[in-house]
């Protein structure tokens, strides 16, 4: 899948101006700053123009004075997103265009957080389920401490349709007794907090795989009746699995938290780094701890039937800037960085862990699950 990209061109500069610095009352006016020079954007990219306003996430580059301001490459993968799913984020520099003091960018109105690739950044960015039609991904640039320069690319998401289904459980899981509300509560809490949180390092440097063989039994979005009852949707996706077979990391990442929790069961939380979060639940055992760096493919735990279930599976989720998103759109998502400047190594010393034999036929040479079976 190609994705859906710009292509600079240079025409006449739109926007010259030059700006003076005041004078110090213990030394000369400084010589007048290099001139401003915009240049229009490629077609497909809107620009603005604006006194800048706040901008929280460094360019981690020194600006280049003097140069001209030259349009940058928007591009996101995949090209159409789909409600509910990821969407990588991809912002290329021209070589000789002025580098800006810092970014920000937004795709569907929602903060992307970025990391700096080269003459660019990359990001994760969320759709969100209701999120529909037509969309914009913004970036803005401080160009100069008082200037802010915005390209806009039209971005079109498509809807999708979410069953519902009807399941039984624990009377104590759909009316939880009131000595659990407490534990329930601060479980929430707990966790929102982690997934509040945006590392500045992005740590799936080799992208992402399957936990688990891709063999469904519950998709991400279904509205679900519990005992007669409409309460949620079901905000993962379901893998198959029996007692005690393997789980694995979907992509290398920091374990933010491994520990029991009332409805999720024994769950690990993975931090891949810009906000993006994968979760592993009901399992029967987890073989990790909070703060331990892990590399894609490695043991987590066992699937299990812990919390809330109706037999034993894998819960996988995915988490992006607090965003409940399709974790099987990750496996959509093209042109990954590699390691690189800013950029974190895949933790060494790690020993790939042995397949189990629900994996038999499923692993590619390297010993990891095959990108294959995408709904």
């Amino acid at each position: 899948m190609n994705m859906h990209r710009t292509r600079p061109r240079l025409v006449l500069p739109l926007i010259v101006a030059a700006f003076w610095l005041p004078a110090t009352a213990c030394a000369s006016p400084p010589p007048d700053p290099p001139a401003l020079v915009i240049v229009e954007p490629p077609a497909g990219v809107h620009s603005r123009y604006y006194p800048a306003r706040s901008v929280v996430w460094p360019a981690l580059a020194m600006p280049s004075p003097g140069r001209p301001w030259l349009a940058p490459e928007l591009s996101i993968s995949p090209d159409q997103p789909r409600e509910g799913t990821a969407v990588g984020v991809r912002i290329s520099l021209p070589e000789n265009g002025r580098v800006p003091l810092s970014v920000t960018v937004e795709l569907a109105g929602l903060p992307v957080h970025v990391i700096r690739t080269g003459r660019g950044w990359f990001g994760i960015g969320a759709v969100p389920i209701g999120v529909t039609g037509s969309q914009l991904l913004v970036a803005r640039f401080e160009i100069q401490p008082d200037s802010v320069v915005e390209h806009l690319l039209p971005v079109t998401v498509d809807g999708r349709t979410f069953p519902a289904t009807q399941l039984t459980v624990a009377g104590r899981f759909t009316n939880p007794p009131a000595e659990v509300l407490e534990r329930i509560g601060r479980e929430r809490a707990l966790i929102r907090g982690v997934l509040d949180q945006a590392s500045p390092e992005w740590l799936a440097t080799g992208g992402f795989e399957w936990p688990r063989p891709p063999s469904f039994t519950s998709p991400f979005g279904q509205r679900r009746v519990f005992n007669g009852e409409l309460q949620s949707r079901h905000w993962g996706l379901d893998l198959q699995g029996q007692e005690g077979m393997l789980v694995r990391a979907a992509a290398t990442g920091r374990v933010s938290l491994a520990e029991g929790f009332y409805y999720q069961g024994n769950a690990v939380y993975l931090d891949h780094g810009l906000g993006v979060y994968t979760g592993y639940f009901h399992l029967s055992q987890i073989d990790v701890e909070a703060g331990d760096l892990v590399r894609v493919g490695q043991v987590l735990g066992r699937v299990g039937a812990t919390g809330r279930v109706t037999g034993p599976h894998l819960h996988w989720t995915l988490h992006v800037g607090g965003v409940s998103l399709d974790a099987a759109s990750l496996l959509e998502l093209e042109n990954l960085p590699e390691a690189g400047p800013g950029l974190s190594e895949a933790p060494p010393g790690l020993a790939d862990s042995p397949p189990d034999s629900s994996e038999s036929g499923d692993r590619n040479a390297d010993g990891h699950i095959a990108r294959t079976g995408l709904r």
